[in-house]
């Protein structure tokens, strides 16, 4: 079965994982995350997207993975704002197509949900660095009420020119720097360095790839007021309801004090409700 069959057939599968305000271990959004048919070497999304790009079908299947999450997320219950907003993953291919925004907005009105309930989180974000083209789609974006997130800050994919010159509502650090940051001098003193940057900025940062509670209150410890992760949750076939609070490990490292002042965060002024991302 090739890729265009896969998305005529409705095999793409929705997975969800919660991203949480690590002040309190409330989850306050979640990220979708996309599948191949079970059971297949296409279930892997790399080797599904890999396949496509073969195919030159690749915008087909970001945009069919967008429309599968979000009518997923709605018939389970998820209602945009109740829940905190849903982050979509968008490759910079499809967001260089002319009719990515149109699609987007169609997308989104069939499921019934608001522009501002989406953040779009921008995968290869390295490139767009330096490109106006995808500048100028970002913007257009931003400027429909969509949320605009840059992915793997520190992984090689997401550099400071990119950053910089977006001013994304988001920043998510990659697994890369947040992977036993508690036992690495570098890796904590580049977070804590993209702390500072996103304050001064007012970017919301998110901490990906948490898995043990060492790392969770490292993370904590420099500033990052939002985390996401097996720790804290892994991705399953629904949204958590509104108000969850995450697990009991995970709490209990939230629970834990740290040094006085070193989660204080600073509301984006461009645009309220991002802290906690609401």
């Amino acid at each position: 079965m090739d890729v265009r069959e896969i998305i005529a057939a409705g095999g793409i599968a929705s997975r969800f994982q919660p991203i949480v305000q690590l002040s309190d271990g409330h989850v306050v959004a979640h990220e979708a995350l996309s599948r191949g048919p079970g059971g297949t070497a296409l279930e892997c999304p790399r080797r599904l997207f890999d396949a496509a790009d073969r195919e030159g079908c690749g915008s087909m299947l970001d945009s069919a993975c967008r429309a599968a999450a979000l009518r997923r997320a709605v018939e389970a219950g998820w209602g945009g704002s109740a829940g905190g907003p849903m982050f979509l993953n968008v490759h910079t291919g499809a967001l260089a197509d002319p009719g990515f925004l149109p699609d987007l907005e169609r997308t989104v009105a069939d499921a019934g949900i608001r522009a501002g309930d989406v953040v779009l989180e921008v995968s290869e974000a390295e490139r767009v660095g330096g490109d106006p083209v995808l500048h100028a789609r970002l913007a257009a974006c931003r400027a429909a009420g969509f949320w605009i997130a840059l992915d793997d800050a520190g992984a090689g994919h997401c550099g400071l020119q990119a950053i910089v010159e977006v001013v994304p509502d988001v920043v998510k650090i990659d697994r890369a720097l947040v992977g036993g940051m508690d036992a690495h001098r570098g890796r904590r003193a580049a977070v804590a360095a993209l702390a500072r940057l996103a304050r001064e900025l007012g970017i919301v940062l998110v901490a990906e790839g948490i898995e043990t509670e060492a790392e969770l209150h490292a993370v904590r410890a420099v500033g990052v007021p939002l985390g996401q992760g097996f720790l804290l949750g892994m991705p399953a076939e629904a949204p958590l309801a509104p108000g969850s609070v995450v697990a009991a490990a995970a709490r209990r490292s939230i629970a834990a004090p740290v040094a006085p002042g070193s989660t204080r965060t600073r509301r984006p002024g461009r645009r309220r409700g991002l802290s906690p991302l609401r």
